[in-house]
């Protein structure tokens, strides 16, 4: 990089196995450069939540707000750090992480990058992403909704039996009662 010159970094939204950010960079970049990750509401303008994250190459943290405990939602490689929102992983579901924002809401997220050099000190890059914060969106890409998908992972993970009320429960089963409401 060039004294006065732009930070070269790309904030990159993945929805594959989970949901993330990533801040991509190339490593000479990275050694030499402090990022601060801004992650609020869009839908709830009103809803002052935000979370503040600081990466750098010694250390990746939350700063704000302070009684949040996210261990392992901000991660470093060579070239990139990823911040998850959401992930079928123990630790790292959306409404442990990130409590005072509504899953489902739209999310706005900065990333400003701010880097010195020896003597040189770059000018600041700000860039901003959106994305929903349900796993795998809203929609697939056929436009198939994606709730059913979501829970039928998770009922893999812990699976259930229905039967009907009054039979005995077999070894291993969980009871879940079902009644019946009238329409309307």
């Amino acid at each position: 990089m060039d004294s006065g010159t732009e930070m070269d970094f790309q904030v990159i939204v993945k929805n594959e196995a989970d949901l993330r950010i990533e801040i991509q960079m190339p490593e000479a970049v990275q050694k030499t450069s402090v990022f601060e990750i801004l992650l609020s509401s869009k839908t709830d303008g009103e809803n002052p939540a935000v979370y503040k994250y600081k990466a750098s190459p010694d250390s990746q943290a939350l700063i704000t707000p302070e009684e949040t405990q996210t261990e392992g939602v901000l991660t470093a490689q060579k070239g990139l750090y990823a911040l998850t929102l959401d992930s079928l992983r123990e630790g790292l579901h959306f409404a442990d992480n990130f409590p005072g924002i509504c899953p489902g809401d739209d999310l706005k997220l900065s990333v400003t990058g701010y880097s010195a050099s020896g003597q040189a000190l770059y000018l600041p890059v700000t860039r901003a992403v959106e994305t929903n914060s349900l796993f795998a969106g809203l929609r697939d890409q056929g436009g198939r909704a994606t709730y059913i998908s979501r829970m039928d992972a998770i009922f893999r993970i812990c699976p259930m039996r229905f039967r009907p009320l009054g039979e005995k429960k077999g070894a291993g089963e969980r009871r879940l009662a079902m009644k019946s409401f009238p329409p309307g």
